[in-house]
């Protein structure tokens, strides 16, 4: 009995850590980052700038505007759409930032928190 809460104890206490972490900022200005090399998908990340929509791309925003492959289309304040340069990406609410596939928007869009982890403990 007593190791089962001692085991829950180290699980939450490494859980605990791994939340707490954050990443220090990456600037990407005209760079093609892969965030899942950078790190594990259990850390917060810094936000992705939105860039402005190229002439030429395979990606079609709702404007008519083109991002570049692999991008995505993401409102900007001005009515008009950005690229997010990660594919299928969250756009924040603050209109010129963006978060990878699997992470949502945090702290009015500053950072990337990740999505979706779960512990389920066996009785």
């Amino acid at each position: 009995m007593n190791s089962k809460f001692i085991i829950f104890g180290i699980v939450l206490l490494v859980l605990m850590t791994l939340f707490s972490s954050t990443v220090e900022s990456i600037s990407l200005k005209n760079q093609k980052i892969n965030y899942n090399d950078v790190e594990s998908k259990h850390h917060n990340k810094k936000s992705l700038e939105l860039t402005e929509p190229k002439d030429v791309g395979s990606v079609k925003c709702p404007d008519g505007s083109l991002c570049p492959n692999s991008n995505t289309c993401c409102p900007a304040n001005d009515g008009s759409y950005a690229c997010c340069p990660t594919p299928n990406a969250q756009c924040c609410s603050d209109k010129q930032h963006c978060c990878p596939y699997q992470f949502s928007c945090g702290n009015g869009g500053n950072i990337c928190k990740p999505q979706g982890l779960r512990v389920t403990f066996n009785h």
